[in-house]
């Protein structure tokens, strides 16, 4: 018994250093989004990822903040899919 509780304890370690890394990742893509949304306005006309850069900086800070929703209706995007089931 005392095997399966280490066991337990070591996958949640690995499984919240994954959130931790997954939340950086998600942070990175969020900057490069906005960077180019900072570009295309003076270059073309922004490309009305708002939206997206707020949800993706949502999620990377759920996932660095732990935060875990436990029941959710249905993913509305494939990204919540992904988090949060």
């Amino acid at each position: 018994m005392a095997d399966k509780a280490e066991s337990l304890i070591h996958d949640l370690d690995k499984v919240a250093k994954a959130r931790q890394e997954f939340a950086g990742y998600l942070q990175d893509i969020a900057g490069t989004l906005t960077e180019t949304e900072q570009i295309g306005e003076t270059a073309s006309g922004k490309l009305g990822l708002e939206s997206t850069i707020e949800d993706l900086e949502l999620v990377s800070r759920n996932l660095s903040e732990d935060v875990v929703i436990l029941m959710k209706p249905f993913p509305s995007t494939p990204l919540q899919a992904f988090v949060l089931y």
